[in-house]
């Protein structure tokens, strides 16, 4: 049984893919369900693959992101408050969540499991981990990325970047994204 997978994003990609003016998109475990519902068995998974850049090949690369569960150390229900967390932690716990929402599990024992390492989407998941990302910085450092990729997106899809000002418009990008500005 394949799990129940929440959309989380559903924008102008899953847009383009149902109207069909687009083939492919960038995207993560999130947004499988919605996209196999498009797609249905023409959906296919992979890690982010390699480019060529001035005669010289380079690897794509994703952020890596994980979750943590914390325990507030000022709770009134302290003992309650950890095993909570404990639990949430859990192989149990994780393997329930992957098969209710098609959240991925960490645990490696889980990972191990015929019934999660078949699913496309986990092998697609882990292989980009390991191979194609860098660990995602801190989500006060994020927002320095996301608006200017976000507007970097929206103006080719808008034709405001053209080919002709490309190179001006990434310059543009890179600045926002690494200015304390955003």
């Amino acid at each position: 049984m394949k799990p129940a997978r929440r959309a989380r994003c559903l924008g102008s990609g899953i847009a383009g893919l149902r109207d069909g003016s687009i083939n492919a998109m960038f995207t993560g475990s999130w947004d499988a369900n919605a996209i196999e519902e498009i797609l249905g068995d023409d959906m296919g998974v992979a890690s982010l693959p390699t480019f060529t850049l001035n005669g010289e090949e380079k690897q794509m690369m994703a952020y890596a992101g994980s979750k943590a569960i914390g325990v507030n150390p000022n709770s009134k229900n302290m003992v309650a408050a950890i095993e909570l967390a404990v639990y949430l932690g859990s192989a149990e716990a994780q393997k329930a969540h992957y098969e209710l929402c098609g959240t991925i599990p960490c645990n490696t024992e889980l990972l191990a499991d015929e019934s999660i390492s078949s699913d496309e989407v986990v092998s697609a998941q882990n292989d980009t981990f390991n191979r194609t990302s860098i660990l995602q910085p801190f989500v006060s450092k994020m927002s320095n990325c996301w608006t200017p990729v976000e507007n970097m997106g929206k103006g080719i899809r808008n034709g405001s970047i053209t080919h002709d000002n490309a190179e001006e418009q990434t310059e543009n990008m890179n600045d926002a994204m690494n200015s304390d500005g955003i």
